[in-house]
């Protein structure tokens, strides 16, 4: 079993700006609450960073696009019915998380 303390995150300086990582992605009924909030926190603390992170199918990064913003893209694809199918996502999901920590 691989030891995680490998990739634990390093403890930010107190004088570090807060970073906010915000999934959303598929339609606007997920994305616009999200950046609803992006908006709320960077009131509340204009020195927040937010960043968004997606899959990649077309219409999310459609609304993205649109907004203006440019989120980090998965690229995994929706889970679909099957067991080959589950299994492919599985694995894809799999690979994009273990991508996700270099």
């Amino acid at each position: 079993m691989p030891d995680v303390t490998d990739h634990a995150p390093q403890s930010p300086s107190p004088d570090a700006a807060p970073r906010v990582l915000l999934a959303a992605g598929g339609t606007g009924g997920h994305i616009m609450p999200a950046v609803a909030l992006a908006e709320a926190l960077r009131a509340l603390a204009p020195e927040v960073q937010v960043q968004f992170v997606c899959g990649n199918r077309p219409t999310e990064l459609q609304i993205y696009r649109r907004l203006g913003l440019v989120p980090w893209v998965l690229p995994v694809p929706h889970n679909r019915p099957g067991l080959v199918e589950r299994a492919r996502f599985i694995g894809l999901m799999t690979a994009a998380w273990q991508r996700s920590w270099r």
